[in-house]
């Protein structure tokens, strides 16, 4: 029987003798790293539910692109949202769906940020969030910094925490958004939290063709009457000024005023159901 060693070295031999026919006569050159995208930017405003058939019509959309059940975790007296943190779990008609850890601000006790291992990862982004005033002189000028990490999720693990009842929400979360929440999430810990909800959630997304942006319109429905309609679109940061001109345009072709609501819709529907929490 032949010896495998050997046969391996043969073979290593033949690979390095055909390397050097090959070899190129010019010197080897790494390509160039891809620049990091720039840090995109969120602006919203928050309409009256009521002009959602006007603002579709005016936009040219339809049926929703997406429909999904929302959740959220936190305390009962919403020590995590305080703190700048957000526990959300969103699951598709079919069972299937994400979590996300989004912290605002986010800063180690070191007080360093979230580096590039981070940023590089999938399902971690940036982005700087903005909400329209219905003036531009109300517009949150500065607006809020928030990094978040999203992990796909199976219904099953769903069905444990939500129907089973044998799990509690944290299992809902990988081992990286676990160490990016206890690294970043201001000390607090992601025990004895209540799963808050349902919110149904309706979203329409469009491309205007002449600003290049994507136009982004969702409808969040918590029950009892309690509703909140929000338009959006993203662009770089350094380009925020210019987007937000375009979406309060946007709106006023369309006869739609912008409310003043001052809080977006994850502040709104926290305190919308921590009244009445859902104990898992």
């Amino acid at each position: 029987m032949a010896d495998p060693c050997k046969k391996v070295a043969g073979l290593l031999l033949i690979a390095s003798a055909l390397g050097a026919c090959t070899r190129p006569t010019l010197p080897f050159r790494f390509p160039a790293s891809k620049p990091p995208e720039p840090e995109q930017a969120e602006l919203k405003a928050v309409v009256d539910p009521s002009h959602l058939a006007r603002l579709l019509k005016a936009l040219g959309m339809a049926e929703p692109t997406r429909e999904r059940t929302i959740y959220f975790f936190d305390t009962h007296d919403l020590a995590l949202h305080v703190a700048g943190v957000t526990l959300r779990a969103r699951i598709a008609a079919d069972g299937d769906g994400d979590t996300t850890v989004k912290i605002h601000e986010p800063v180690a006790r070191d007080g360093s940020g979230p580096d590039e291992g981070w940023l590089e990862r999938d399902g971690f982004k940036c982005e700087r969030d903005t909400t329209l005033g219905p003036t531009p002189a109300e517009d949150d000028a500065r607006g809020r910094r928030n990094c978040s990490y999203t992990r796909d999720q199976a219904a099953l693990a769903f069905a444990r925490v939500m129907v089973a009842r044998d799990r509690p929400p944290e299992t809902l979360f990988s081992p990286k958004q676990l160490k990016y929440f206890e690294r970043f999430g201001s000390g607090q810990p992601m025990t004895g939290l209540l799963t808050l909800g349902p919110v149904r959630a309706s979203t329409w997304k469009s491309r205007d063709d002449e600003r290049s942006q994507k136009i982004t319109v969702e409808l969040w429905d918590a029950g009892d009457g309690a509703r909140m309609l929000e338009v959006s679109l993203r662009s770089p940061v350094t380009q925020s000024v210019d987007a937000s001109r375009q979406l309060r345009d946007l709106l006023q072709l369309a006869g739609v005023p912008i409310l003043a609501e001052g809080t977006g819709k994850t502040q709104w529907v926290l305190r919308k159901l921590v009244r009445q929490p859902r104990l898992f």
